[in-house]
């Protein structure tokens, strides 16, 4: 057995579990999402987690698009280290993939709605909204082997919230 330091993984651009799902194909597909989603949260009003508001810049452009960086980067840290890290030890550990995943993307979750829990707590429908977006967040990064479709969600997100377009935090119906 290695070393916990020896196996810590990270996830940025691999070659994807489903083959046809490349990097171009990856930016495309997190384009169609990233309009749905801004389609999502023009309707409804409401995003699927808050973002930081900002005031270091003296325009709202400048302000949200600051916000909206701040989504890769919390995708980095959860779901492109921790979850990545996480996996890699389990399935080290256990050699079961199923397993490795399930607890990934458990504790993963459950670190990245805990990053969020002061911002929610009181909120149990925002709460959940979090822990959803973190769950498929792990999916994405899981599947695509990449943070590229997870990123421009996450941007378009924050970058939403920032400018104002969303006020609450949800999952909304699309209708």
């Amino acid at each position: 057995m290695s070393e916990f330091g020896e196996i810590i993984d990270t996830t940025t651009i691999e070659e994807p579990r489903v083959e046809w799902l490349g990097p171009k194909q990856q930016i495309l597909t997190g384009l169609v999402l990233g309009i749905l989603v801004f389609y999502k949260i023009y309707t409804t009003g409401a995003a699927f987690v808050d973002a930081p508001r900002w005031s270091i810049f003296d325009s709202v452009f400048g302000n949200s698009l600051f916000s909206g960086l701040i989504g890769p980067i919390e995708n980095l840290t959860f779901f492109g280290i921790i979850f990545s890290t996480v996996l890699a030890v389990c399935r080290e550990r256990t050699g079961n993939e199923y397993l490795s995943f399930i607890v990934a993307l458990t504790v993963a979750t459950a670190i990245f709605a805990g990053y969020h829990t002061f911002r929610y707590s009181s909120s149990e429908s925002a709460m959940l909204s979090v822990i959803i977006f973190g769950a498929l967040n792990c999916i994405l990064v899981y599947v695509t082997r990449s943070l590229i479709i997870s990123d421009i969600i996450h941007f378009t997100n924050n970058f939403l919230i920032g400018y104002g377009i969303g006020t609450s935090v949800g999952f909304g119906l699309i209708l």
